[in-house]
């Protein structure tokens, strides 16, 4: 089965956009603490087009092959970076879990 991704995250209020992450900044720049993510078009008639969009969160999805450095700002190899989380393996499941209970207790 196949089916377009866009108008079902539209209905639940998500940004959906199918583009080649070129670096994630999570501590912003110039001055601007707001997390941001470097983005190039692979379709809808502006490939090779580049654009930064800011985030309150970020899923950067990069397929089954563990290669977080395949985007700069996620990590080295398979080794996680300082802001990225992941559920592809149970012990990536647990730190994600501990990860989000900090975040929700403040």
């Amino acid at each position: 089965m196949v089916f377009p991704l866009a108008p079902v995250y539209e209905k639940a209020g998500i940004d959906y956009r199918q583009r080649k992450a070129l670096s994630i900044h999570p501590e912003g720049k110039d001055g601007d603490a707001t997390p941001y993510i470097t983005i190039e078009y692979t379709g809808q008639g502006k490939e090779g087009q580049r654009d930064e969009i800011t985030y309150d969160y970020l899923i950067n999805a990069t397929g089954p092959k563990l290669n977080f450095g395949a985007t700069p700002g996620l990590g080295e190899g398979s080794q996680l970076g300082k802001h990225t989380v992941s559920v592809c393996t149970l012990t990536m499941q647990s730190m994600q879990m501990r990860s989000y209970r900090r975040f929700r207790e403040g």
